[in-house]
């Protein structure tokens, strides 16, 4: 049997770890905020860099939406960081 010293620290990871965990997933499910996020974190290369840019920019919306139609997406329609990479890759070719 859990002593409530056990729920709470049960609760306190679920709070911490778990709900912020799928709030992050949830906040990248649009191509914008994963090409946000990749942004800041400064690990692609100058092209990619360069590229993501671009297609941030304003006055570029066509090439964001070709870009965002290449994005594969989910059974449920979602989009990853893992498919705006992958769909990076084919438009850098």
């Amino acid at each position: 049997m859990k002593t409530n010293a056990q729920t709470q620290k049960t609760n306190d990871y679920k709070l911490q770890v778990l709900e912020v965990n799928k709030n992050f997933k949830n906040a990248l499910r649009s191509t914008g905020k994963v090409i946000k996020i990749l942004l800041s974190s400064e690990i692609l290369t100058p092209k990619q860099t360069t590229i993501l840019k671009s297609l941030q920019s304003k006055g570029n919306e066509a090439k964001y939406t070709k870009f965002d139609n290449m994005v594969r997406r989910t059974k449920n329609n979602e989009i990853t960081a893992f498919y705006v990479l992958q769909a990076l890759y084919k438009y850098m070719k």
